[in-house]
């Protein structure tokens, strides 16, 4: 506040936006452009899931070939998540998205041309899937950078909360008309790969959008990007990662094996609901949507729950028992026609991974500095991924040589509840540390949101750090 009592922003640190009104419509506008651009991915993600039947009938390819699109999409995301997250740091979240986007546009191109009959080939559409998934990934670390970077303790897990629903809907459509389209067309993917194609184009142009708007709202940016370069340099990458505590392990851990868990009961869900309960595809990708339909208002429910109470290793070890239970339901239930039980137990376990995503993502900023929580979330990803390149095709040969035992998927689904399983011994074990460092896990954004417009607008009074009532 000046002399004139005229309210004046100040000056904007790495990303950050302050309480202004001005500033707030601008925070808001960049998670709008963060959400379109973020689309084209997950378009080409979901692309495949619900045409698993479909991909092995045109292309003659069992359940493990089939799986193996998605080991090897992982495969060049062992690293590139993790050299993205320093690339953001060297060289900005602007030029990462800009370039990931090309590239997912050029991916979406080559399995689109895959697909036709002139040159139907499989290796096309696999290479065009790994082109897409590869820039994906480092699509998905600077998304999640820039939020952290502009929702940094102001309602960061509201924020990711309302992107991840927002994208669900598009999720939601592609997974519903797909199979649709595939019928209506006389049994083509080609229009089913036209679609996300096109979609990936209206990303790309998104993210220009976001460019521009980034750096009208950040135009300090670059040179804090610079300063965060210059301590890479100085102290070198491995030693950024001796930064991260031992929490910030634990964490990746969890989430190695919840991510690795729930993206393998995505690689067979489509196959499994027609095999095992009988229900047709259309059908089968209408069920496959009901979690994505849940999650465009479980996101920001459980988002605004973690926002206002906090307690997210709470949240976390709920969400990894309440996945394995449902994962369990669903592999012991009977395999009737038309079995709802198996429906809602598939459900069951998109939920817990909805609350797991909204509890795990907004605790990396607590654990880590701010220069670091790019690195951070690339590795997460990059461990991730290390097993993600061998699971989905272990799960398609434990099914090609199991048919006998639930079409398959029974000792496929004991793989999955392995899995999940083991994410309960990091999960007790964050609450423990948590309490240990004095429960910055359990602190609420809305406390620390509090805390920190109280202290700001106290110093503007001229009041001294001794006699701000929220720090005592």
């Amino acid at each position: 506040i000046n002399n004139d009592c005229i309210i004046v922003p100040p000056k904007l640190g790495y990303g950050e936006v302050p309480d202004h009104p001005e500033w707030q419509k601008r925070r808001f506008l960049s998670l709008f452009l963060i959400i379109l651009f973020s689309m084209g991915y997950y378009a080409m993600t979901s692309t495949s899931m619900p045409l698993q039947k479909e991909i092995e009938k045109n292309f003659n390819v069992s359940t493990s070939e089939y799986t193996l699109l998605y080991s090897l999409c992982a495969v060049p995301n062992v690293i590139l998540p993790m050299v993205s997250g320093i690339i953001i740091s060297k060289w900005g979240r602007r030029t990462v998205i800009i370039v990931s986007l090309i590239m997912v546009v050029v991916g979406q191109l080559t399995a689109f041309i895959g697909t036709f009959k002139i040159c139907s080939k499989y290796f096309l559409l696999v290479a065009g899937d790994v082109i897409s998934e590869t820039a994906g990934e480092s699509l998905i670390v600077a998304a999640s950078s820039a939020q952290a970077s502009w929702f940094k303790n102001k309602e960061t897990s509201l924020a990711m909360a309302i992107e991840s629903s927002a994208t669900n809907i598009i999720i939601v459509g592609i997974i519903i008309s797909l199979p649709i389209i595939y019928n209506r067309t006389g049994g083509s993917l080609s229009y089913c790969y036209g679609l996300s194609l096109i979609i990936g184009i209206i990303s790309m142009l998104s993210g220009i959008a976001f460019d521009y708007i980034d750096q009208k709202a950040n135009p300090n940016l670059a040179e804090d990007e610079e300063a965060v370069e210059i301590n890479i340099k100085d102290g070198s990458f491995f030693s950024l990662l001796g930064e991260f505590n031992l929490s910030f392990w634990v964490l990746a851990a969890i989430y190695v094996l919840m991510s690795v868990s729930g993206s393998l009961v995505d690689c067979i869900a489509s196959g499994l609901l027609q095999d095992r309960f009988h229900f047709s595809n259309s059908t089968a990708g209408l069920i496959l949507s009901l979690p994505y339909i849940g999650a465009i208002m479980l996101y920001p429910l459980f988002g605004s729950l973690i926002y206002i109470y906090g307690c997210k290793t709470k949240f976390l070890i709920l969400s990894i028992l309440f996945s394995l239970f449902s994962m369990i339901l669903l592999t012991f239930t009977p395999s009737t026609s038309h079995n709802y039980w198996g429906v809602g137990a598939y459900i069951g376990v998109g939920v817990g991974h909805i609350l797991f995503i909204s509890s795990i993502w907004p605790s990396i900023p607590c654990v880590v500095s701010e220069k670091g929580i790019a690195v951070a979330y690339g590795l997460m990803v990059s461990m991730s991924n290390v097993l993600y390149s061998v699971a989905p095709y272990l799960l398609g040969l434990i099914h090609d040589h199991t048919l006998n035992i639930s079409h398959g998927y029974f000792w496929g689904g004991i793989f999955i509840i392995v899995l999940n399983a083991l994410a309960i011994i990091p999960g007790f074990w964050i609450e423990m540390l948590d309490k240990i460092n004095g429960g910055i896990l359990r602190i609420s954004e809305a406390q620390i949101k509090l805390v920190n417009d109280e202290l700001y607008w106290d110093e503007k009074r001229g009041a001294s750090p001794q006699q701000i009532p929220c720090l005592q």
